[in-house]
């Protein structure tokens, strides 16, 4: 079994959630919050040329960055949105 699998009730494997929003910038470091344009402003002040080559994406509970294509299929797939939609957005979900 694979240690970093999360499981659930009964030793079940949890299915994958959106877990935050994310963006990752161009030296690979992935910034993570509640919603882009929060993370944005966070990059901005640590970097400002760190917003021009970024890619907005999600994390999950089993992986580290997904882009928002993918993401929007994992949530429709985890019951985290009623319809399947092409791009997931983070006003999408609700993220604690």
């Amino acid at each position: 079994m694979d240690p970093k699998m999360e499981l659930g009730p009964g030793g079940v494997e949890k299915k994958e959630r959106i877990m935050q929003a994310a963006i990752r910038v161009s030296n690979g470091k992935v910034f993570i919050g509640k919603g882009h344009k929060i993370i944005l402003e966070e990059i901005y002040e640590e970097d400002p040329g760190l917003v021009d080559y970024r890619e907005e994406g999600f994390v999950t509970n089993k992986r580290p960055f997904i882009t928002r294509q993918e993401a929007a299929e994992v949530a429709f797939n985890a019951g985290q949105t009623k319809t399947r939609k092409r791009k997931l957005m983070s006003q999408d979900l609700r993220l604690e």
